[in-house]
């Protein structure tokens, strides 16, 4: 019979569809497949009723949330398409800034050995135009330092960016997810409803359907879905400017050297102290919604969470980069290297300082 076929086949698709899902729900739906099968030449009416409330349903919920995740995949490719364009911005800012350290070192030297008289007499012109070279070179190299430092904050500004579309995506995932369980567990049940309508002869099979459904623990299937297909604990990493006054293999004379981890210093200065200015007033205004909760909708309050993590994961970064500068400059003056919280989540990988925050507090 036609029916019986066509139920046939769909119990066949409906036991490939359980091997996706997990738990009891799975083993709800491979119970659904076998009585099915062993009953299809008595599903005449049941087959309408079964196309109508459950396979369109399903269909329709299956499309809907496929587009839902192509677009959640989607806006994660773009964020993480930038991050990678501000790491190539940030790679070649930190080239031309090393280039640039180069060259103004060797103007440097070539000023000193004409100030002592070393190597060839050059005339008054000459040392003026050296003169000139020497200031356009430090000129160069200042640019190029503070161009290199402002695309390494882009860069993990753009990092933020990308982790908490990834944290948001995550979320959205689990959140259809549930969605799909719990509509595969009404989706059973109305399965279940219409075939305990089928009379005595059904009625075995029936009560088994019904113990098994009943034994669906949607949320159980969810902590399992997480035990056996979650990303695991958000560990973020952050990657720390790497300056070339910073690496004492590098040749540069001693006192430049420390004036210009000096300048550096003094920008992350200015930095931390606004960086925690701006701290403090999204602190009072998480402050606020939490003594009234009322203030603010769960998106608005979500938002403040979200941006008090970019800022103390940010703190986080300016702390640890300027305490690497501060071990640099004792190291220069022989002196005992600075102790500081993150320096247990300090960490070098190929040949550049990064950070994992998980366990730092600013």
């Amino acid at each position: 019979m036609t029916y019986a076929k066509g139920l046939s086949k769909l119990a066949a698709k409906i036991n490939k569809a359980a091997r996706l899902a997990l738990g009891t729900t799975q083993h709800a739906w491979q119970e659904v497949a076998l009585q099915m099968e062993n009953e299809a030449d008595t599903h005449r009416c049941f087959s309408s009723s079964l196309e109508d409330d459950v396979v369109k349903p399903i269909k329709v919920l299956l499309d809907c949330q496929h587009k839902q995740r192509k677009i959640l995949e989607n806006t994660v490719d773009k964020v993480y398409k930038s991050l990678n364009d501000r790491r190539n911005e940030e790679l070649k800012a930190k080239k031309i800034s090393y280039a640039c350290a180069r060259e103004n070192e060797r103007m440097q030297e070539q000023a000193l050995d004409c100030k002592l008289n070393k190597g060839k007499l050059l005339t008054e012109k000459d040392i003026h135009k050296l003169e000139a070279k020497k200031r356009k070179a430090e000129e160069l190299l200042t640019r190029a330092d503070i161009d290199y430092y402002n695309s390494c904050i882009k860069a993990e500004r753009t990092r933020q960016d990308w982790e908490t579309s990834v944290y948001r995506a995550n979320l959205a995932f689990q959140q259809l997810e549930e969605e799909r369980l719990n509509s595969m567990h009404d989706f059973v049940q109305k399965y279940t409803n219409h075939y305990s309508q089928m009379g005595p002869a059904l009625t075995q099979c029936s009560e088994r359907l019904k113990t098994t459904v009943g034994s669906i623990e949607v949320s159980a299937d969810i902590q399992k879905l997480i035990e056996t297909r979650g990303t695991g604990q958000n560990v973020p990493e952050q990657f720390l400017p790497d300056f070339y006054a910073e690496n004492l293999s590098y040749e540069m004379k001693k006192e430049r050297r420390k004036e210009i981890l000096q300048r550096f210093l003094s920008l992350l200065k200015h930095d931390l102290e606004l960086e925690r200015k701006g701290k403090q007033g999204v602190e009072n205004l998480a402050k606020v919604f939490q003594e009234t909760p009322t203030f603010g909708d769960a998106d608005a309050q979500q938002d403040v969470f979200e941006k008090l993590q970019h800022m103390r994961a940010m703190l986080t970064y300016l702390e640890a980069t300027r305490f690497k500068m501060q071990c640099t400059l004792a190291e220069l003056d022989g002196r005992n290297k600075p102790t500081h919280p993150l320096i247990n989540h300090m960490e070098i990988k190929n040949k550049q300082v990064g950070v994992h925050i998980h366990n730092s507090k600013q």
